[in-house]
């Protein structure tokens, strides 16, 4: 897409945003010359990571662990502490400029610690901005780091009682324009992920082996053995340094001029957070690789279809479009859904037997259109190559009664084929429409083909004043539904040139037939434009995006996720970016950069075997032949083998992601830990065996499977992709 002038000068002042919210060697080539270390007994000498993580710089970086055991972020200014932190900036400017001041609280600012906590909501928020304005008052940058997650398990699950302290911190990074490193949730997954025994290999020193029981009354407890309550908390030479690694590989990311001041093994992951294809792998995600078919032999070339090849002109119309016209109903339409009715009836007439075009004359067309299975290839399309000139639109949410959207749209389908009635009337029967009963455009029938028109659901997509407290926010989210702008089901080779997709909550959904969930469906779009908050580009079919835009908005939300795959194990592509620009709105949600390229849906689950929920009593989830949710009243439900098997694929290659997306934790997981809905994020066929088997599950015997694949498959990928 071609760059315009307004795109231009947004470029300018996103540049300039990012100048005024972090410090010039932050987007330069001067690195920071010292490190110093504020905070609590997890990042303090012998029981923290601070010296360990101070050893991974290399030496022309000094690194300051003032950090102290039992300190909360009131005690530590109380006793004199943060004064000997700000002597120590009294000193050359040029030193002081180029200095890095990293602050951890929270351990010791919970409620009982008496002469140490503090209040969440009037004390410790204060407590931080006001160390963070008097570090960038001395002419050093502030660096806020959420605590280090406590190691402590109920029935399987991770309790992160620190997870409202982080979220205080993250607050105060995203309104005073602070680096963060978000410790707590990297810590706490990575925590989860490895249980309850590994973890507990991260303490000073390993737990005691209990006391045999003593029923003897008359004689004392063997000796050696006195009581002991194992530390959860505090770090041994293995936790130190695996954490000190885990905060280097966040720093790194945050500031990348500090990359290269750190020693080789520092930046080797932890975990694989951002998986990179080989050479040979990415040759097996071209366009013609991804849309060659399920053999592999169906050599579908888009790029070669006269909807990119021709001039706007040289496609001929059977038929056009003008909401401004008098319409004669055999050629001359109204709406694109008359229009679209007209070229199944004379399909089904014999009159023709090939593909039909629809010109759209420029306007807004308020309607839905719904394209049967039965329908001829159908071409919609409009001469003016500004697509937001030719816009089909309705307002329609998944909240919205069966009633309710028969009265508003009923008269939209008066007259028309059986085959879109009925599509119509599925809807309308329904008490709610739910999610696929809210789309503007529903496409059932292969190779239909879009291009210069826009797609909007209009629900929802006004402006939220960006100074609505969190709180509010939150409330107002609740009444934010899906609501899609277009559904391609079972449609295969659905084709979109310079298309628009305008929503918010699922905006494109892209998936199989009901009929044939495995079959191949294949969608390509060039030079396009999807927009949206959450899960905007979702579900288990085949998809290209080539040379188009993904645009994240964050005016309603502080959260977001462009995709939510849920393809199955045994189809080999799910959605492939290339070519692409992951773009943003400029909010200050969307500046905080803690968006995500996508999570996998795991879709129509009703339990999780990943995880404990410490909510329901005597819980668990185990493979079954249909899904049983876990309840209170029944808490031993079944998960079925097709729900375990949509694992969700996506590839980013040669794209430019913005500084929107969280760099280290771009892929995240499926709802949070302890809820009925988790999966951990799977990167690739290794993670999804790993997860059964920890679970408890043996793939071989519960699925039949053969041996795992070497190498491993990918799951989610990049590939030469750039960051903002």
């Amino acid at each position: 897409m071609s760059t315009k002038p307004g795109m231009v000068m947004w470029a300018r002042m996103f540049v300039s945003l990012l100048l005024v919210a972090f410090p010039a060697w932050a987007v330069a080539s001067d690195p920071p010359k010292r490190v110093v270390l504020v905070g609590d007994s997890t990042m303090a000498t012998r029981t923290g990571y601070g010296d360990a993580f101070c050893q991974l710089l290399q030496p022309g970086v000094s690194c300051v662990n003032l950090a102290r055991g039992g300190r909360s972020s009131g005690s530590f200014r109380a006793e004199g502490l943060w004064d000997g932190m700000l002597t120590l900036l009294d000193g050359s400017k040029e030193v002081t400029a180029a200095t890095l001041v990293l602050i951890q609280f929270g351990h010791n600012d919970q409620p009982g610690k008496p002469g140490r906590s503090t209040d969440l909501r009037t004390e410790f928020p204060v407590n931080i901005e006001r160390y963070v304005d008097e570090v960038r008052r001395a002419g050093a940058t502030p660096v806020l780091v959420t605590p280090l997650t406590r190691r402590t398990f109920r029935e399987g699950v991770l309790q992160n009682d620190l997870a409202p302290w982080a979220d205080a911190a993250r607050r105060i990074a995203s309104e005073k324009g602070v680096v963060l490193l978000d410790l707590n949730a990297d810590s706490s997954s990575a925590v989860q992920k490895m249980g309850s025994a590994e973890a507990d290999t991260f303490a000073e020193e390993p737990p005691r082996p209990k006391a045999p029981v003593n029923t003897d009354k008359s004689t004392a407890e063997p000796a050696g053995l006195p009581p002991s309550r194992f530390d959860h908390t505090h770090l041994g030479a293995k936790g130190a340094s695996y954490f000190a690694r885990m905060v280097a590989q966040e720093l790194a990311l945050a500031v990348p001029a500090l990359a290269p001041q750190f020693q080789s093994n520092a930046l080797q992951s932890l975990e694989p957070r951002r998986p990179q294809l080989s050479d040979g792998q990415a040759a097996q995600f071209t366009v013609q690789a991804v849309l060659a078919g399920a053999n592999g032999k169906d050599k579908w070339l888009p790029l070669r279809d006269s909807l990119v090849t021709s001039v706007q002109s040289k496609l001929k119309p059977d038929y056009v479009v003008d909401r401004r016209a008098k319409p004669d109903n055999r050629r001359v339409f109204n709406t694109v859904q008359s229009a679209a009715n007209r070229a199944l009836v004379d399909s089904e007439n014999g009159r023709v037997a090939k593909r039909r075009h629809i010109q759209v004359m420029p306007g807004v067309y308020e309607e839905l259109l719904y394209i049967p299975a039965t329908a001829p290839p159908l071409t919609i399309y409009s001469n003016d190559g500004d697509a937001s000139h030719t816009v089909i639109r309705a307002n329609l949410n998944a909240g919205t009664t069966g009633e309710d959207y028969g009265r508003r749209f009923g008269a939209g389908f008066d007259g028309m084929h059986a085959a879109i009635v009925a599509m119509y009337t599925s809807v309308k029967e329904k008490p709610v429409v739910g999610t696929p009963g809210s789309t503007i455009a529903w496409i059932r029938s292969p190779g239909f083909q879009a291009r210069n028109i826009t797609f909007e659901n209009a629900w929802n997509r006004g402006e939220v004043k960006q100074e609505t407290p969190i709180e509010i926010t939150r409330q107002l989210v609740q009444t934010f539904n899906q609501a899609l702008a277009v559904m391609i089901e079972g449609a295969d080779k659905s084709q979109f040139e310079n298309v628009r997709f305008l929503g918010l909550q699922d905006t494109l959904f892209l998936t199989t037939s009901q009929d044939a969930p495995h079959a191949t469906v294949r969608s390509f779009f060039h030079r396009s434009y999807i927009e949206g908050d959450t899960d905007f580009i979702f579900g288990d079919a085949t998809a290209y995006f080539y040379r188009s835009e993904i645009r994240s908005r964050g005016v309603h939300k502080n959260y977001s996720y462009v995709t939510a795959a849920s393809t199955s194990i045994h189809t080999p592509y799910g959605f492939v970016f290339n070519e692409s620009r992951f773009t943003h709105d400029g909010t200050p949600n969307a500046l905080a950069g803690k968006f995500h390229l996508g999570r996998q849906w795991f879709r129509g689950q009703r339990c999780t075997p990943y995880s404990k929920v410490p909510d329901i009593a005597g819980y668990s989830c185990m493979p079954g032949d249909r899904d049983v949710q876990a309840t209170d009243a029944a808490p031993q439900g079944t998960i079925s083998t097709a729900v375990l098997e949509s694992v969700g694929k996506v590839v980013i290659m040669n794209s430019h992601i913005g500084a929107h997306i969280d760099k280290a934790r771009p892929w995240s997981d499926w709802n949070r830990i302890g809820a009925r809905q988790y999966r951990p994020a799977q990167y690739d066929s290794n993670d999804f065996r790993d997860n059964l088997e920890r679970a408890g599950i043996a793939p071989e015997r519960a699925f039949g499977y053969g041996a795992r694949p070497a190498p491993a498959q990918p799951y989610l990928a990049e590939f030469h992709s750039v960051d903002d």
